[in-house]
């Protein structure tokens, strides 16, 4: 089993279908790359949300598409960037935990550095708590965001609901009820974190969206932000409270619905808690005279879905353009795209 999780994580390409970007500027169609998933929102509109167990039911709409990670991020992942693993559950493939939401989002940038992407946090300083399990960020100085940065992230709290849910109207992607063939809870866990993709995955490939570790997302928002946001592809607030989603290996079933939201200070750490997952957009890159689309294992060796191997990428010549988080042209414009693909 170990070596299947091994290999799902190294993952260069597979089943992949490439479709050439209309002028538009649609997503590729693709179904796995680089241990993640196509997450289909594009066009898509769900209930956010839940009565009786959430805040205030909201529709919210994407016209986008983005790349999610089908594990929790690992201690081996996390440790193979970050120098160091904090998990009071070691285990090199179950998840990472006792992380802060500054700690995934350092990660992010140094992934994105690893992939030849450009990061998507942006900082002037960091405060670290020195601890027995290595160096804990605890505070990122004038932290921001690029807008049009197309390097890996956190989701959004409606990127992530989305997923969990797969746009179902159930609480659950598989009902209303949780079920143990799906997710370490109270019931089965035997009270700590379990190896990743040990239980089914939901409709859209995900191993553990709910339970084992809490998952931070995007967002830091103050619960009264949360009705306001955005119906359509609804943006991250860097102020206030975390949040986190998807219950824990110790969570009751009622702490367990993907509309409960958790909030805590960014900065806060607590055993078997806190890990994460990430997600990259889609589209175009920001801006220049000739730039690359960035998905995750751009200009990678892949293999498509007849079989054929080889190197593929889009060029964009002749045009400026700026594009927001989701790949979408803000202003100036592109005289010219084309799809490459070619064979060894």
């Amino acid at each position: 089993m170990i070596k299947s999780i091994v290999n799902r994580h190294n993952l260069i390409a597979a089943s992949v279908m490439v479709v050439a970007l209309g002028a538009a500027g649609s997503a590729a169609t693709t179904t796995h790359k680089g241990g993640m998933v196509l997450i289909p929102a594009q066009g898509k509109s769900f209930l956010m949300g839940q009565a009786g167990i959430a805040d205030t039911e909201h529709t919210v709409s994407f016209t986008y598409n983005y790349w999610m990670d089908t594990t929790e991020v690992t201690q081996a992942d996390f440790g193979s960037l970050m120098n160091f693993n904090p998990s009071y559950y070691p285990n090199e493939f179950a998840p990472v935990e006792m992380v802060t939401w500054y700690d995934a989002a350092l990660y992010c940038n140094k992934r994105s550095k690893r992939d030849h992407l450009d990061t998507f946090y942006v900082y002037t300083g960091k405060n670290v708590n020195t601890n027995g399990n290595g160096n804990t960020i605890t505070g990122l100085v004038n932290l921001t965001y690029r807008p049009d940065g197309r390097g890996y992230r956190l989701p959004t709290e409606a990127e992530w609901e989305f997923a969990a849910r797969t746009g179902s109207a159930t609480t659950y992607d598989w009902g209303d009820t949780v079920n143990g063939d799906y997710c370490w809870y109270q019931v089965n866990s035997n009270q700590t974190t379990h190896l990743v993709a040990q239980k089914k995955p939901n409709s859209f490939g995900l191993y553990d969206m709910i339970g084992n570790v809490l998952e931070w997302t995007m967002n830091v928002t103050a619960q009264s932000n949360y009705a306001a946001l955005a119906v359509a592809d609804p943006q991250p607030i860097v102020s206030g409270l975390a949040s986190a989603r998807g219950g824990k290996f110790s969570s009751m079933p009622s702490e367990m619905p993907p509309a409960l939201r958790y909030r805590s200070l960014a900065s806060y750490v607590s055993s078997g808690t806190y890990g994460f997952r990430v997600v990259q957009s889609v589209d175009l890159v920001s801006i220049g005279n000739s730039r690359h689309s960035q998905s995750p294992g751009s200009h990678s060796s892949i293999k498509n879905s007849f079989g054929i191997r080889g190197r593929c990428g889009l060029s964009i010549a002749h045009g400026k353009g700026r594009y927001d988080l989701h790949g979408r042209l803000i202003s100036g414009k592109v005289a010219e795209m084309k799809m490459s693909m070619s064979r060894f």
